[in-house]
Order: structure tokens, then sequence, then C-alpha cells
């Protein structure tokens, strides 16, 4: 509203009125606007950090289920070994 009145001392009321809604719409779209149960500064933080601070191409990796089995127990193997003092194959290459 002190936008309006101060507007309205040099320009016509219309002007004014055109000016301050100009002004007050985006404090209002951030008071109002929600998208899938999100407020319009998280909606834009996740437009932001999905066109930014995110790789565009991301590449798939997956967890091989049994390649981390045999890992762990190649692992494990090899605690076994320094515990029972027997030298492994890696110690020897």
């Amino acid at each position: 509203m002190p936008l309006f009145f101060l507007i309205k001392a040099f320009a016509p009321v219309s002007a004014a009125a055109f000016v301050m809604v100009v002004f007050m719409l985006p404090w209002f779209m951030f008071a109002m606007y929600e998208k899938n149960g999100l407020p319009l500064e998280k909606f834009l933080m996740c437009i932001y950090s999905t066109k930014f601070k995110r790789p565009k191409i991301r590449t798939y990796q997956t967890n091989n289920l049994y390649a981390a089995a045999g890992r762990q127990a190649q692992l494990n193997k090899e605690v076994q070994n320094i515990v029972t003092g027997k030298k492994t194959d890696r110690a020897a290459k």
C-alpha cells in the first residue's frame, strides 16, 4: 500500500494501481502458489537444483549383490589369513 500512495502523487491512480499490482504479484505467488504439495520457494529450489546443481547426465550404477558378497568373502578370507599368519596371494604379488 505505501508504494501506491507514493506513486499516486506523481502518476495517475490507474498507473499507481498497476505498479502496485505488479510489485505485489511475486509476494502473492509465494504466499498462495502450491504445486505437488510444495510451496513456491521449495518448488523453485527443486527446479534450480535439477537444472544447475546436479549433473546433466547421470550414470546408471548398480550394486550387484553377488559381486558384493564375493568381495566380502575375499575380505573375510584375507582377514582370516592375517590372523592365522598365512601369506595371501596379494602379499606374494
